[in-house]
């Protein structure tokens, strides 16, 4: 499309085509301005209601939040020695206050086996060697200070044993830890370097805590594997306890508990203890409005931005002035946000929350009557949070969706904009038409003017030649 400017001279007349045709062309040009000018505007307009859209989501996410907490009970553990136990808690759990005292913490069993020279050297000839880990219960005997059982019993499990294959492949420290640790065997094995002579201790640590998860470790094949891993504690111990399995030991509220793990869940109903460390800790379980009071401050904020939103886009000399969908949103939000909701307990409105529109369209919330109306009707107050979200997430669902009017204004200018390109490549095919006919006229007259010019000089010199009568030769 030619719209630019030309440069084709006189060809001798003198005659100024090129400024002739981009004068003729800037004018025959305007209604391209004016296109690329409304183009520009339905491209601001589509911005604005982008903004408007964005601001509107994310009232949205903040009400959707709210809603999700209405409808818990928001209870939380708050314990007065974090160092010795805590507490979580789910939605079935009421308010009370409970004594702790914890006398063991559960712990999972831990031995270790003979030191060895290197950790690469190979451990007996390599033949095909089985190694096979069950767990039970130790009981009776004693435990001397080195570690080992006497006239222990051990009562297994039932579950299967988990093996282990040992070869000429792997009958090294290194390669019996990755073997065991490949095997997923209910045991994690490392090496551990001690500093003396022989040095590389092999250690095998329980993955699970409590009494019953006690380790036995059945050798068959080798006898070096045998003698570096067989583990009996009712008869040959190869290796040594270095921490023995135990089960955790507490009372709550006096009641004495024994749990395999530190987590200890059924209690109290809806009430999970962690268990950190022996001692006495008390877990007071109440009532917590700040989720609440956050989420409500959240929605108060995000509503405000996005009434600025649409309050600076609809105002006087902007690109939405007067735009009647976008100022219906904001009024059908205030609508919702003013309605009154009765028959839900103490409250009917949002405003007895302390969540009040000021003068200038904005809203404002006042933290002490929010928690004033929780403490004095929480029940009261998340039904009518959770009537209002209901209604506010349906509204804002379809305010946003494809139907919605902010997406159907933003369609619409989408069309017009592409009926805009279908337009402008149209107007610049008949301008490029116009540009050539203007330079092929003018050409053709430039043409025209030298000739007569040149006619002209010859007739001059051709009347210059003729004798005049009566004149000396």
């Amino acid at each position: 499309m030619a719209t630019g400017n030309i440069s084709s001279p006189g060809l001798g007349s003198n005659l100024d085509v090129t400024t002739l045709v981009n004068n003729l062309m800037a004018f025959e040009q305007r209604p391209l301005t004016l296109l690329n000018a409304k183009e520009a505007t339905l491209q601001a307009q589509v911005s604005l209601l982008g903004g408007i859209k964005g601001a509107l989501s994310g009232f949205q996410g903040a009400n959707d939040a709210l809603k999700s907490l209405v409808g818990r009970t928001n209870f939380k553990a708050t314990a007065s020695d974090g160092n010795v136990a805590t507490a979580t808690v789910s939605d079935t759990v009421g308010a009370g206050v409970y004594a702790v005292s914890v006398t063991n913490i559960a712990q999972a069993q831990r031995i270790g086996a003979a030191g060895q020279a290197s950790q690469t050297a190979a451990i007996g000839l390599g033949g095909a060697t089985t190694v096979s880990f069950t767990f039970g219960t130790i009981s009776g005997g004693s435990l001397d200070a080195g570690g080992i059982y006497t006239g222990a019993a051990f009562t297994g499990s039932g579950a299967t044993a988990v093996t282990v294959s040992i070869d000429q492949t792997n009958n090294t420290l290194e390669g019996i830890r990755d073997a065991i640790n490949a095997a997923n065997a209910g045991v994690t094995a490392s090496i551990v370097y001690d500093g003396s002579a022989t040095p590389y201790r092999l250690v095998v640590n329980a993955t699970g805590t409590g009494a019953a998860r006690s380790m036995k470790i059945e050798v068959s094949g080798d006898s070096a594997i045998s003698d570096l891993l067989a583990y009996d504690p009712a008869g040959t111990q190869k290796l040594n306890q270095l921490q023995a399995a135990q089960d955790a030991v507490l009372t709550v509220d006096g009641i004495p508990i024994t749990s395999a793990g530190n987590s200890v869940t059924g209690v109290v109903e809806g009430l999970t203890f962690s268990l950190k460390a022996p001692g006495n800790s008390t877990v007071t379980v109440a009532r917590d409005y700040g989720p609440i009071t956050a989420a409500v401050t959240s929605l108060v904020k995000t509503y405000n931005d996005a009434s600025a939103a649409i309050a600076t886009s609809t105002a006087k000399g902007a690109g939405l002035q007067g735009n009647a969908g976008v100022v219906g949103t904001l009024n059908r939000l205030r609508t919702e946000i003013g309605a009154l909701r009765p028959g839900l307990g103490s409250f009917q409105s949002l405003s007895q929350l302390g969540i009040q529109f000021q003068r200038d369209g904005t809203l404002t919330l006042d933290t002490g009557k929010l928690t004033s109306a929780l403490n004095a009707d929480y029940t009261g107050v998340t039904a009518v949070l959770g009537r209002f979200t209901g209604s506010m997430s349906t509204l804002t669902r379809t305010m946003l969706g494809e139907s919605g009017s902010l997406t159907a204004q933003t369609n619409g200018i989408g069309r017009s904009i592409d009926a805009i390109d279908g337009q402008r490549e149209r107007l610049g095919r008949r301008l490029e038409a116009v540009q050539a006919r203007y330079l092929a006229q003018f050409t053709a007259l430039d043409a025209m003017i030298a000739g007569m010019k040149q006619t002209s000089t010859f007739l001059e010199q051709q009347l210059a030649n003729i004798p005049v009568p009566g004149k000396d030769r």
